[in-house]
């Protein structure tokens, strides 16, 4: 009896014990999960916060820019595919042409890029990199090769995966996408010039409203000849889709600055919310005139592109661009052609300008624009006759 009893007061005694031991190893498993609860949460709020602090930045950066606004008026627009938008739009081709860089380089590779190739098929631009950086790069061809790629060096890594480039008909302004701290939200429009001088680029700037926006805005394309542009975005798109939005340009770049604009209004321009009230800002029956026209064109050529009528010598007459025995031959054509184009519309400007002149209704600076491209026409003209020269001269050498 003394011995169950010394054993039922050691129970008794051990029991606190045990229950106090218990309770420990429960608080500290309910605080480990509320510690890590905490720490999720703190993560999740520190995440946000960063979104957060970087979708204000986009947004003051949008803002700052509102008050510069081009006036621009957009024509038209579709929603397409983002894979295969470069088909939808019909550029000029005296304003050169974009491809797709599998097609230019003949390779199979999972990229989107786009490869832009001058009017006299001699000089490209481009973008390549990997997936954390890529940079902007030349090539030129010399004979039928194109040389080493160069890179332009002053669009720097602050620019975040530049792509898209577009050089003007003038030569020397190029625009492209990129990412970075100076765009407002995904890709942006740059825009940079050549300095021939001192044969750098400038640094490039931002392109602004309406051609960016906080969403994606990838390629800018202008055909000076018939004054018509194209903006790429994804702007209010679901994925996998962008916008191309036609519109009217006119140099010198329009602002609102001189209208009485609500900042409900401006703000409507700078997001291209409805493009219908930009009609205002030109005559839209013309402008799609003149893209109706621009796409008969490129149908015509498109079917008759190799129909050509070129005399070698007093014997020979090519009726294909097929005959050309030589590749630098066929090289020199395509640029006499392109040539020839921009020739005869520049004759068509001349002739417009002098008639203005004669009639008086001129300015000051229609003297001006006469005698310059009078000089243009003439050293045309020029070239005309030695790109001639030279195809029938390749053609005629046995080598």
């Amino acid at each position: 009896m003394k011995k169950i009893n010394i054993i039922l007061a050691l129970l008794l005694t051990l029991s606190p014990i045990t229950e106090a031991n218990a309770q420990r190893k429960t608080t500290k498993k309910t605080t480990t999960k509320t510690a890590a609860k905490t720490v999720v949460k703190t993560q999740r709020g520190s995440q946000n916060e960063t979104k957060t602090a970087t979708s204000d930045v986009n947004v003051k950066m949008f803002e700052s820019m509102v008050p510069s606004t081009a006036k621009l008026m957009f024509i038209d627009s579709m929603v397409v595919d983002k894979r295969e938008f470069l088909r939808h739009i019909p550029l000029n081709k005296e304003s050169g042409r974009i491809e797709y860089f599998n097609s230019f380089f003949n390779i199979n590779k999972e990229v989107n890029t786009t490869v832009y190739v001058n009017e006299f098929n001699n000089r490209s631009y481009y973008a390549e990199g990997d997936s954390t950086q890529s940079s902007i790069y030349t090539i030129d061809k010399l004979g039928n090769k194109w040389s080493k790629p160069t890179r332009i060096n002053e669009i720097s890594d602050d620019f975040k995966h530049p792509d898209f480039p577009f050089l003007c008909s003038d030569g020397v302004t190029l625009f492209f996408g990129a990412k970075g701290p100076k765009s407002m939200g995904g890709y942006d429009i740059f825009m940079t010039r050549y300095n021939s001088d001192d044969v750098t680029w400038y640094e490039p700037e931002n392109y602004g409203l309406p051609y960016n926006s906080t969403a994606n805005d990838y390629l800018l394309a202008l055909d000076d000849f018939d004054k018509l542009g194209w903006l790429v975005t994804d702007r209010r798109q679901e994925e996998g889709k962008v916008c191309i939005y036609t519109f009217e340009f006119t140099t010198p770049r329009r602002s609102f600055e001189n209208d009485d604009l609500s900042k409900k209004e401006l703000n409507s321009y700078a997001r291209i919310l409805k493009i219908a009230d930009t009609w205002q800002f030109g005559n839209r029956e013309d402008a799609l005139k003149r893209l109706e026209d621009l796409k008969k064109r490129n149908a015509t050529t498109s079917k008759h592109t190799d129909n050509i009528n070129f005399v070698i010598n007093d014997n020979v007459t090519y009726q294909s661009v097929s005959e050309f025995k030589k590749q630098a031959s066929r090289e020199k054509y395509a640029q006499l052609v392109a040539l020839q184009n921009t020739h005869s519309k520049n004759i068509s400007k001349l002739e417009s300008l002098r008639e203005q002149f004669a009639s008086g209704k001129t300015n000051e600076s229609t003297s001006s624009s006469i005698i310059t491209l009078e000089k243009q026409i003439e050293h045309e003209e020029i070239m005309i006759k030695e790109l001639t020269k030279s195809i029938r001269y390749n053609e005629n050498v046995e080598k």
